[in-house]
């Protein structure tokens, strides 16, 4: 029996790169039963459920109105938890969203190694949210539904996605090329980040 469970992402733009929601269905099965520890064995996927890029230029109060119009889709349960880009402008977003009965989950994407939380806020590495995206792909534990109008979109984003190091040393991780975009690929690791690690 399939137990259905949904995670949102956000990731915020506006004049240079889209915002961008994603969401994520995890699906759960039961496959059999453990005769040592007397359990369930339980399999797990998340499928790419919803995919939404905002117009460049979208104004924060319209992308929080129709973000809260998406969250209130009666297919998704009222304990979804969003999980918001906050870096930059991103913490006016979350501002902006409090007053909703969203579950939010504010993320300041950094450089460093390690997760973290302090003020109210995860503080996550952004190569972690990425790294957490490749190991589901290749372990086949994230599947996009094909028919979604945006599935094409986020494919060529992950083509497109790089990682860089610089002369000092720091790496960075994003789309570089002129034209590309990396906005539902971060909406996607951020809900897909949390639905792991939460």
């Amino acid at each position: 029996m399939n137990t259905p469970r949904f995670f949102a992402g956000l990731d915020i733009g506006k004049l240079h790169d889209h915002s961008a929601l994603a969401v994520l269905e995890l699906r759960t099965r039961q496959a059999g039963f453990d005769r040592v520890y007397w359990v369930p064995i339980i399999e797990w996927d998340l499928r790419v459920h919803r995919l939404t890029r905002f117009p460049l230029g979208t104004s924060y109060r319209d992308l929080v109105d129709a973000v809260e119009r998406e969250m209130r889709t009666p297919a998704f349960a009222i304990d979804t938890p969003l999980v918001v880009d906050a870096t930059g402008v991103g913490d006016a977003i979350v501002d902006l969203l409090k007053g909703s009965a969203i579950p939010l989950v504010p993320v300041i994407l950094t450089g460093g190694e390690r997760a973290t939380h302090s003020g109210g806020r995860l503080h996550v590495p952004k190569h972690q949210l990425i790294d957490t995206l490749c190991v589901l792909l290749e372990q086949g534990k994230l599947a996009v539904v094909r028919r979604l109008p945006l599935a094409d979109a986020f494919l060529r984003e992950l083509n497109d996605f790089e990682a860089r190091v610089s002369v000092s040393g720091r790496p960075s991780c994003g789309a570089f090329r002129d034209n590309a975009h990396d906005d539902l690929v971060i909406a996607v690791a951020l809900a897909a980040w949390y639905c792991r690690y939460s």
